[in-house]
């Protein structure tokens, strides 16, 4: 029974999820921590308005590449996959321009439906914080093709 266990514990996906979920634990951890520091120097309000900015990223971010990160890993040949890899940035950059032109017309309208008024001016980094979110989610899909 331990042969079989350290046999599988030596495998290669055994080990690189282990690294993976490794890092995505002290990435939590991380959080945890500094979390009542960051309560401590923000107030309520100002955690508010993060908690709402970053919501709305993260379901911008998770559409901006329109899912087609997920077939990076596929492709037999790396040329598929760059391709693959492309399509998505561009994407991402389309969406992002997008959520841009919304901002510039209607940046009045969203901040008072979101209630991000706190943000003010802060609210131009919406779409930058979404290229760069999109932009994620391909490369770790890259990297994780090339192991």
């Amino acid at each position: 029974m331990i042969h079989k266990l350290q046999s599988l514990l030596n495998h290669r996906i055994v080990k690189s999820a282990t690294i993976v979920a490794g890092g995505t634990v002290a990435g939590q951890l991380i959080s945890m921590l500094v979390s009542p520091v960051l309560t401590r120097l923000y107030t309520p309000s100002a955690m508010g308005v993060l908690g709402i900015f970053i919501s709305v990223v993260s379901v911008l971010s998770s559409v901006s590449c329109l899912a087609y990160g997920y077939a990076i890993a596929l492709p037999g040949d790396n040329r598929k996959a760059i391709a693959l890899l492309s399509l998505s940035i561009k994407i991402d950059f389309w969406v992002t321009l997008i959520v841009s032109l919304a901002y510039y017309v209607f940046s009045d309208y969203i901040a008072d439906f979101l209630s991000l008024e706190e943000l003010g001016t802060g609210l131009w980094l919406m779409p930058v914080v979404v290229f760069l979110a999109g932009l994620r989610f391909p490369s770790n899909q890259w990297l994780i093709r090339q192991k």
